[in-house]
């Protein structure tokens, strides 16, 4: 849409907050006539029926995700092998990037963690705070704020009372908020000091994509129940959960000796979050773009008063 112009990226030509559309095409009177028995026959029986039985441990399945997870490698020469080879233990540190709510209820079934925000306009340390598991899925379009509540504090705590409490591992979202999956939003600064570096935290790269058709997993603006409701009422969602070979994922490590100015000679990067984030793009062969949070913020505003404060389904 040329109103949203505005908010296409010049490096890229991508506009990374916009829902896929439908494609317009040609199709078969067979065709349109299966379409629409799918649509609105069949589909909505499917999803009341999903609806009656939901419920955040079975809602994967009932959206009707087909789950693809394969742990990737970026070298040449090396294969690519199902996922499950690098376990993610307790305490352990998983940074993603962010297309629906979907993403919320994937590590939620699988991995039970820890959802951490982040508050990218303070300057102390301690600025990240855990958060609910309703929060992190119904807020996932929403973009990064203060903590009112005052109770941020530093992403190494946080992995450390993990560790010492069982309770899963911390899930970050690079990002912020949630894009359509076209590209990769340029990502918040996670690593800026020695206080975000656990020494005995493992991190892992996972990277969601969807299919980008109508209608799409992808959820970066929109009314949620209403969008619930249409993936429920789908046969079939394809996802692809990639998660970088332990191998290639940068170490603790180097990320703390990158913070102090120590990163090994004739590596020509030191700042490890462009890096973190490029590994994620590299994994999905995506663009990163030079929109981040600010941007999507400006262009909810935007999109409010174009739709006089109502959410579009």
């Amino acid at each position: 849409m040329e109103k949203y112009s505005r908010w296409r990226d010049a490096g890229t030509g991508i506009q990374p907050f916009l829902p896929p559309a439908p494609v317009k095409i040609q199709k078969r009177a067979g065709r349109v006539a299966l379409d629409f028995c799918r649509s609105y026959l069949f589909g909505p029986l499917l999803g009341a029926t999903r609806v009656l039985l939901l419920g955040p441990m079975v809602l994967m399945a009932l959206v009707g995700e087909t789950l693809c997870s394969l742990t990737v490698t970026l070298k040449k020469g090396r294969a690519t092998s199902p996922a499950g080879t690098d376990t993610i233990r307790h305490g352990d540190l998983i940074l993603a990037n962010h297309v629906s709510y979907i993403d919320v209820l994937y590590l939620y079934t699988k991995y039970n963690p820890m959802f951490v925000r982040q508050d990218p306009t303070a300057t102390q340390p301690d600025r990240f705070s855990a958060i609910p598991f309703r929060e992190a899925f119904w807020g996932c379009t929403t973009c990064p704020r203060n903590d009112a509540k005052g109770t941020s504090t530093t992403l190494s705590a946080l992995t450390r009372d993990a560790r010492r409490k069982g309770s899963g591992p911390i899930v970050l979202f690079i990002e912020g908020t949630t894009s359509n999956g076209r590209a990769l939003l340029h990502p918040l600064e996670t690593f800026r000091t020695g206080e975000d570096v656990d020494p005995e935290t493992r991190l892992h790269l996972l990277l969601f994509k969807y299919s980008l058709t109508y209608p799409s997993p992808a959820f970066p603006i929109g009314n949620l129940p209403w969008h619930v409701l249409r993936q429920c009422c789908q046969f079939d969602n394809p996802l692809q959960v990639k998660q970088l070979n332990q191998h290639e994922t940068p170490k603790m490590a180097e990320i703390e000796a990158a913070l102090r100015g120590k990163a090994p000679s004739g590596s020509g990067e030191t700042d490890m979050n462009t890096q973190i984030a490029q590994l994620l793009a590299n994994m999905g062969r995506l663009r990163i773009t030079k929109l981040g949070f600010r941007e999507k913020a400006t262009f909810l505003e935007y999109y409010k008063q174009q739709t006089g404060g109502k959410t579009r389904r």
